[in-house]
């Protein structure tokens, strides 16, 4: 008996997922999801010169000579990284040409 009433419990479930949107639709200001202040980097522990680095190849790295107590981590895409927060660690986030994509602390 269980048995039989256990998949008339799921209907419900499943009628009210929502229907994702088709592969290719494009996603308007209306329909984007907002950053809230969680979803920002924290850039406390940056100056000038580091929050200038986006947008420039990886090599501006070494020759401006940036370093800081925590270390530098230069972080391409798909890299593996550990999620030890330490706020003077400054990471540097590169694209697939090895530009500089994102820099913040942790």
């Amino acid at each position: 008996m269980s048995r039989l009433l256990l998949p008339l419990l799921c209907i419900p479930l499943v009628a009210c997922t929502p229907e994702p949107a088709p592969i290719g639709t494009e996603i308007s200001e209306e329909t984007a999801p907002t950053a809230s202040v969680f979803d920002q980097p924290d850039q406390s522990c940056l100056d000038d010169t580091e929050r200038g680095l986006v947008g420039q190849s990886v090599s501006v790295v070494s020759e401006l000579g940036i370093s800081s107590p925590d270390g530098i981590r230069i972080l391409r895409p798909n890299d593996l990284f550990t999620e030890d927060y330490r706020p003077n660690r400054i990471n540097i986030g590169l694209d697939r040409n090895d530009v500089v994509a994102q820099v913040w602390c942790g």
